[in-house]
């Protein structure tokens, strides 16, 4: 689905359908595919959801582990970003998993939920990530403590 990072916009009183409709899907679909729901924030009022169908699992970053620093910070637009600070070995690991996956999006996943799913343009080899969302400022910061591995 070029252009976009998500699969299907399902409603969320179909959800649980969706979920025996994947099973049935399972035969004929690529075997390395799991589905992860769109994270929405606590009392928003869309009636809809957005479902990721996540593949190359295999590719994945232990982000905890490889950063030096997480922050959240406001642009100009007062819109929420995060920001990605990574030590050497993240900085290393990032630039591969970003030089593998030009043109195609990279999803954040925290705890099976899909938080932010941006299209990688360019290979990104200087250890920073900015992570541009919908987030209020409180999520931008619960994010950046579980990226930071706290709970």
């Amino acid at each position: 689905n070029k252009g976009l990072s998500f699969l299907v916009n399902v409603n969320l009183m179909d959800t649980a359908t969706f979920n025996k409709v994947q099973i049935l899907l399972k035969p004929y679909l690529p075997s390395d595919i799991t589905f992860a729901f769109q994270y929405k924030p606590q009392g928003f009022k869309d009636t809809s959801i957005e479902i990721y169908g996540l593949r190359n699992n295999t590719e994945k970053l232990q982000i905890d582990s490889l950063l030096d620093s997480a922050q959240t910070k406001i642009d100009t637009r007062g819109t929420v970003n995060i920001y990605l600070y990574f030590n050497k070995i993240g900085e290393a690991a990032f630039a591969k998993i970003t030089g593998n996956n030009i043109n195609k999006p990279l999803a954040l996943v925290i705890d099976g939920v899909v938080f932010a799913a941006p299209f990688v343009n360019e290979k990104i080899e200087n250890g920073e990530a900015e992570i541009s969302g919908n987030f209020t400022i409180e999520e931008g910061t619960q994010i950046v403590k579980i990226l930071s591995g706290e709970k």
